[in-house]
């Protein structure tokens, strides 16, 4: 989903996997961190995802439980064209 705030723009994005526990949701954005096989995945996903969105001033919230799934929201700031940010 996504939604206007004050301070930009917010994307969610939810999955109903298995979710992750509060000591693997601590490095859920450290760089080759996985929990998978190595055939499955490389941890680079979320890292990369942080990286360009910092790039763009912009944030992550990371929220889990296990055995309910993720959410990952991505926050922008807006630009109203004359390079202030924020709406208002």
């Amino acid at each position: 989903s996504t939604t206007v705030t004050q301070q930009g723009i917010c994307m969610a994005v939810r999955d109903n996997g298995c979710g992750m526990d509060k000591k693997t949701l601590t490095h859920a954005i450290d760089t080759f961190y996985t929990t998978k096989t190595t055939e499955k995945g490389t941890g680079l996903g979320l890292s990369l995802c942080q990286s360009i969105v910092k790039a763009h001033h912009g944030w992550l919230e990371i929220e889990s439980t296990p055995g309910v799934g993720t959410i990952v929201r991505v926050f922008l700031p807006l630009d109203d064209g004359n390079g202030n940010r924020g709406i208002g």
